[in-house]
């Protein structure tokens, strides 16, 4: 990306948490630094950091490409009401996270956000591997948070969390023994569902 004098553009926030992270810290550790220079230097790459780090909320939130955003919304979410998730990744790496970018997005297309413990909380993901059973518990016990908190559907900032929350929902309602039935979206699709965009694959 530095060498082609381009932003890395993150779209979802454990990459965006990965490289900001990484940057940051070989920015700061002259020895460390050196040291991955030095084995990058044997397969005939150099260490450049001149690329930012940029999450695609930032882009979507620029005053001029707001102003586009708000032209293009044909159906607001007004009646609508959704619980944010930005998990444990957000919360170990809060100032890396664009959570403000979020409530601007979501101020854009009308949607409410409700207050919930489980915003911080983890998807299960991390564990999936080690505890198939774990890794459910931990979803379930986010997914019916925002149900019980009366969140319409859920919006992920991971594909991680969307697996967990989407793909596996049927596993986590027998865990807990208890209907969820939450859609669960990222935010570009709720942006392409509010432009008045509904066909699938476009989405």
């Amino acid at each position: 990306a530095a060498d082609e004098q381009r932003d890395i553009l993150c779209i979802e926030q454990s990459s965006l948490i990965a490289h900001a992270h990484t940057k940051e810290i070989l920015l700061q550790d002259t020895h460390l630094k050196f040291e991955i220079a030095q084995r990058l230097e044997k397969h005939n790459i150099s260490l450049n950091l001149n690329a930012n780090v940029v999450a695609l909320e930032e882009i979507l939130t620029q005053d001029t490409v707001l102003e586009t955003l708000l032209t293009q919304i044909k159906h607001p979410f007004s009646n609508f009401q959704a619980a944010l998730f930005l998990g444990t990744n957000g919360c170990r790496a809060k100032k890396y996270r664009k959570e403000a970018c979020f409530t601007q997005l979501f101020e854009c297309i009308k949607l409410k956000s409700i207050a919930h413990e489980s915003m911080y909380e983890s998807d299960g993901f991390e564990v999936n591997d080690t505890s198939l059973h774990l890794s459910h518990q931990l979803a379930a016990t986010a997914m019916i948070d925002m149900f019980d908190h009366a969140a319409d559907f859920v919006v992920i900032s991971d594909a991680r969390s969307f697996i967990m929350f989407d793909h596996a929902q049927k596993e986590l309602e027998k865990v807990i023994n208890r209907e969820i039935g939450l859609s669960v979206f990222s935010m570009p699709e709720l942006l392409l569902l509010a432009m008045g965009i509904t066909d699938k694959k476009m989405i």
